[in-house]
Parts: structure tokens; sequence; C-alpha cells
């Protein structure tokens, strides 16, 4: 099941001590494992196996095991897999990295003064760990009304919000794993949405806004009444935004969110939709 969501991929292994890459592989399936499988082979013993192995089995000696990074997953073609492993390799032999640990993906972006990631970033940066805990989400099948939104990747640009004051950016930042800050992450799901009004949330008897990321839900949050805002944008669209309060505990949470998250059923081909209603129509 892995192999299948993971698709053809790019990876990198981190040591875990300094955050530094010493490897950088592809791989479709479970290759991601064969590197420790072969450093066992050689554990218990002084024969050089290799600069690669030779280093699992340093970190291994300390008591640790590599950070195993998965750069980009689901590449449609042996070809363009390919490129991704050269373009890395020529990186990382010709800039250097600096001592940083935990190694936090996309946690550096002060290193660069892209404002986003760029196209194709749901398939982008993540530990394999925290792959592996978004696939063993259960699925969302809670009967409450609920306000879905989609998230991007973190966009870092403050704006004004309702409320009168101002959000420093809006999406997920991946560093927040499963543990967000509530403060951003409410900021990222409160405004501004086209055509989102309070007439059609009220209609739907919705209370609740879910923050979604890579369709696994992140956090829970109350809509406050009489806290509604609009605002007319230059392509003649209204979007409309509110005041949140996070729900971080009881019954709906734990349906909701809970400790793993909950995984969305699959957006229907072609639809681009950010904000959807909970439950879906089929």
């Amino acid at each position: 099941m892995l192999g299948e969501w993971l698709g053809r991929y790019v990876y990198i292994l981190v040591d875990p001590n300094d955050g530094i890459p010493f490897y950088v592989g592809r791989g479709i399936g479970d290759r991601v494992a064969q590197h420790g499988d072969d450093a066992t082979k050689w554990a218990d013993t002084d024969e050089p196996a290799g600069p690669k192995i030779d280093k699992i089995r340093e970190i291994r000696r300390r008591g640790d095991e590599p950070d195993i990074v998965i750069v980009r997953r689901q590449i449609r073609t042996q070809a363009e897999c390919n490129a991704v492993e050269a373009a890395l390799i020529d990186l990382l032999f010709t800039f250097p990295v600096t001592s940083r640990a935990p190694v936090t993906p996309i946690g550096g972006s002060h290193q660069l003064t892209n404002l986003v990631r760029g196209q194709g970033s749901d398939f982008g940066l993540e530990t394999l760990s925290t792959l592996v805990n978004d696939l063993l989400a259960p699925p969302l099948t809670t009967s409450e009304p609920l306000l879905i939104i989609a998230l991007g990747p973190w966009t870092d640009q403050p704006e004004a919000a309702p409320g009168g004051v101002d959000r420093p950016g809006w999406g997920w930042k991946t560093d927040w794993a499963h543990h967000p800050d509530l403060d951003q992450l409410g900021d990222s799901v409160r405004c501004w949405w086209s055509r989102l009004n309070d007439h059609n949330v009220h209609r739907r008897n919705v209370r609740h806004v879910v923050a979604t990321y890579r369709g696994i839900t992140r956090g829970l949050f109350e809509i406050l009444d009489d806290t509604w805002e609009y605002r007319d944008e230059p392509d003649a669209r209204t979007r409309g935004g509110f005041q949140v309060r996070p729900v971080t505990n009881g019954a709906l949470w734990d349906d909701v969110v809970g400790l793993r998250g909950h995984r969305l059923p699959d957006k229907r081909r072609g639809d681009q939709s950010t904000y959807r209603y909970w439950p879906y129509r089929t």
C-alpha cells in the first residue's frame, strides 16, 4: 500500500545528528527500506561496505536511525525520476549545507527569497514517517455538517483578517506535522474565500470549519456567529471571512481530527475547489 502511494520517488538520507543529507536515491515500491536491511548485514563487522552503508552503520552505532526524506513522489516517468535525482545530486555537490538538526522539511525558508514552493508541492518534500502516518489516518465518517478548507503550502504574506487584526500568511507549514500553530492555522481557514457567505453556511447548519492538507484533517475550529466580513476584489468577486475558536478536545474533535487526523475521500477528477461542504454529495 505504501509503495502504491509513493509511486516513483526520489529521496534523501539524512544524518539526524546534524541534519545534513548524505545520500540521494530514487526508487519505486519499498526500496527506501533496503538501505537499513543492507546495513544490518554489516552491523557486526568492521569491514568497509561502501560510503553509504558505512555512514548508516555509524549512525546506528550512535543509537540513531537515518532520517528518510521523500523529496518528490508520484513522479510520472522514470526519465523524470532520473532528472530529479541528478538535479539534487548536482545541487548538494555544489552548494554547502549547514548543520541543522532536527530536520524540519521546508523549515529553512529564510535561506531563499521565494514566497512559495512552486508547482507540484503536494507531492513534494516530506519525511517518510509523516507520509506513513498520513497513510494510516482513518477515513472521515462523521455526519456533522462541516466546512472543509483545503490548504496549500504556506504563503508568507501578511494581510488584514476579520476582526481588525493582521495574519502573517496562510497555508500549511510542513514542520507543524500534527502539532500546528492553532492561531496561524485558524487564520488560514477563516478568510478570504470567493463566494463564501454566512447565508450558505447557516443554510447547511454548519458551525465548524476544518483545516485539511493533502487530504488529511489537521484542525477543527468553531465559526463564531456575527463575525462575518466581506471584501470586494478587483476581479469583481466578493470574498468572505469570519473569526474562529479552536476545538482541541471532545467527541467532535475525536471524530474529525483525533490523534492522526482523518482522511477525506479523493476529489473527483478536475475538482479544483478550495472549500467544500461535508458530508460530500455522492
